[in-house]
């Protein structure tokens, strides 16, 4: 991870995420020729194939298959993804500017399963756009572990808005379905898990809301405000509202004012054990609002 200039969101050094900081359980398709440049090169280091391959501790087909990026099966070629977490280990042996060269060649990147992000932009760079995709995911999206994310709401120029978002990652399919009442917008896995890697959250049941969100205040209380101020079309007077969030920053009298809701009560509820390598003592607030109108 690289720092250049000040976030004009957060007050703070913006972050740029290079490839060697995404998680290990990524797969890629480099460009065919950095592809041979990087194999190549490899068998040249380590004196031939076999050799490369007990590195990497796999045969020598499977250091072969990855090399020619396909396996045949029954008379079709497949293409073949390399796992991140192979190439992450060749990276020490690599010099600088090859490491970039290859982190700009890079046709794809996906998950395990599900759909990729073709002509991937990289470094991803801390911006509204990330705020903007994280927010939605945690307020109105799904995650869950094996299936295809999504991204739900029932107002176009918001679902717009997350598609265009979406296009900081690169080139990828995003598809529309309404199964009942509200719209999803479904888009490849490897988005969330590269968000939750870099931003340490797990958006099928959220253990906390990520730190950047909350230092980028105003961007993250103008988002969340939208989801809001959407979902009040469909809600009567004098609807309940039940809000679960680590409000740490007090953000959520500002944004019920906004919203035109009434804080019934607040209660503070204790969450233990959030990840199973997180023993820290955590709180979070459940609001209780009113819809006035």
């Amino acid at each position: 991870m690289s720092i250049n200039k000040e976030n004009k969101f957060t007050g703070s050094l913006i972050r740029e995420f290079h490839l060697w900081n995404l998680p290990d359980s990524a797969f890629i398709l480099l460009n065919k020729e950095a592809n041979d440049e990087f194999f190549k090169g490899m068998y040249a280091l380590f004196g031939n194939q076999l050799k490369f391959a007990k590195f990497l501790g796999l045969s020598r087909q499977g250091v072969h298959k990855y090399h020619k990026q396909a396996l045949k099966n029954d008379g079709k070629f497949y293409p073949v993804y390399f796992p991140l977490r192979l190439l992450n280990k060749c990276l020490p042996l690599l010099d600088k500017k090859f490491m970039y060269y290859l982190e700009q060649n890079i046709s794809e990147i996906r998950a395990r399963v599900g759909l990729s992000v073709y002509n991937t932009k990289l470094p991803i760079i801390e911006s509204e756009e990330i705020y903007r995709i994280l927010a939605h995911i945690i307020a109105d999206g799904s995650a869950s572990k094996g299936k295809t994310p999504y991204y739900a709401n029932i107002c176009k120029e918001l679902r717009e808005q997350f598609k265009k978002d979406l296009q900081i990652f690169g080139e990828m399919k995003i598809y529309e379905r309404k199964p009942q009442a509200v719209e999803l917008v479904f888009f490849p896995k490897i988005v969330t898990d590269v968000l939750a890697y870099l931003f340490d959250i797990q958006f099928t049941y959220p253990n906390r809301i990520p730190k950047l969100l909350f230092s980028a205040k105003e961007e993250y209380k103008k988002d969340i405000t939208a989801v809001f101020q959407n979902m009040n079309k469909f809600l009567k007077p004098k609807a309940k509202i039940f809000v679960v969030v680590n409000d740490r920053d007090n953000l959520y009298p500002d944004i019920a004012k906004i919203c035109d809701y009434t804080i019934q009560a607040v209660y503070q509820r204790p969450v233990l054990m959030r990840t199973e390598r997180d023993n820290t003592k955590f709180s979070e607030s459940v609001y209780y609002f009113i819809k006035n109108n």
